[in-house]
C-alpha cells in the first residue's frame, strides 16, 4: 500500500495503521470516530454502515463519488493506458489474470496494417497473416520464445520464379513480382529499448522454406536484426 500512502500524504489526508484484521480496523474506527477502514486484502469499511468489508457496498459508494464529480466509469481504468508493457503485466499478474493473457505478445494498436507499410490492400493483408502464423507456428516450438516476433510485409515487390506446368506437361520456371516477408524477433523488459534475438539457422530455414511454399504472393524471406535503438520494434 505504498502507493496508497503516498496519494494520501499528498492529498493532505490522515490515516493510521493497526493490527491486521477487520476487528482490529472496526475497533479502531468506533474508538476514534473513523469513518473508512480497510485492509491489504482489499477489504473496505464503512463504520457508518457496516462492521466489516462489503465488496457491494464499496462498489456503490465508488459509482455515488463518482457521480457526484460527473466523472466516467471509464476513467476508473484510464491510468493503465500510461504504464509501460511491463507495468501492465505486473497489474494483470495482481489481478490473478493467467499467465497466456498476462504474457503473451503485446499486439500493435493500430492492428495489422503497421505491419502491412504502404497502401494496404486485401491481398497483401492476406498473405501478411498467413506468413505471421507459421513464423508462430514455428517460433512457439523452441524452448526459450522471444519478447515479441512477427512478419511485416511492405508494399515493395523483387522478382522471383514460380515453376507451373507447361504445355508439354513439364514443370518450367516463370517470373514473377512477389512480396517479401520481414522476420522480426526482439527481446525487451519494457519496450523502450530492445535486442534483436539470434534465431536458430534451422528456425530461419524453416519458417522461410514455409512461407514462400504454402503462402502466395511471397517470394523472399528477409530477417531484421535491427536493435532499438535505433529502429523501432515495429516499422511503423
Amino acid at each position: 500500500n505504498f502507493g496508497l500512502y503516498k496519494a494520501l500524504d499528498a492529498a493532505g489526508i490522515q490515516y493510521a495503521k493497526t493490527d491486521v484484521g477487520d476487528k482490529y480496523v472496526y475497533e479502531y474506527m468506533v474508538k476514534h470516530g473513523n469513518r473508512i477502514g480497510g485492509e491489504q486484502s482489499g477489504h473496505i469499511i464503512f463504520s457508518k454502515y457496516a462492521t466489516t468489508g462489503d465488496g457491494i457496498l464499496t462498489s456503490m459508494k465508488i459509482v455515488q463519488a463518482m457521480m457526484g464529480k460527473r466523472m466516467k466509469l471509464s476513467e476508473l481504468v484510464e491510468p493503465v493506458k500510461l504504464l509501460y508493457k511491463d507495468e501492465v503485466r505486473v497489474v494483470g499478474k495482481e489481478l490473478g489474470l493467467p499467465d497466456k493473457m498476462v504474457y503473451r505478445q503485446p499486439f500493435p494498436g493500430p492492428g495489422l496494417g503497421v505491419r502491412c507499410t504502404g497502401a494496404i490492400t486485401r491481398d497483401r493483408l492476406e498473405a501478411l497473416r498467413e506468413a505471421d502464423a507459421i513464423l508462430r507456428e514455428e517460433i512457439e516450438k523452441l524452448d526459450q520464445v522471444p519478447w515479441q516476433y512477427f512478419i511485416t510485409v511492405p508494399d515493395l515487390k523483387s522478382t522471383g520464379i514460380k515453376y507451373v506446368e507447361g504445355a508439354d506437361g513439364k514443370e518450367e520456371g516463370r517470373r514473377y513480382m512477389g512480396w517479401a516477408a520481414v522476420i522480426r524477433a526482439i527481446n525487451t523488459v519494457d519496450a523502450v529499448t530492445a535486442e534483436s534475438v539470434q534465431l536458430s539457422w534451422e528456425t530461419l530455414c524453416t519458417v522461410r522454406d514455409r512461407i514462400v511454399s504454402e503462402v502466395d504472393g511471397i517470394n523472399r524471406v528477409l530477417w531484421d536484426f535491427s536493435n532499438k535503438p535505433i529502429a523501432t520494434i515495429e516499422w511503423e
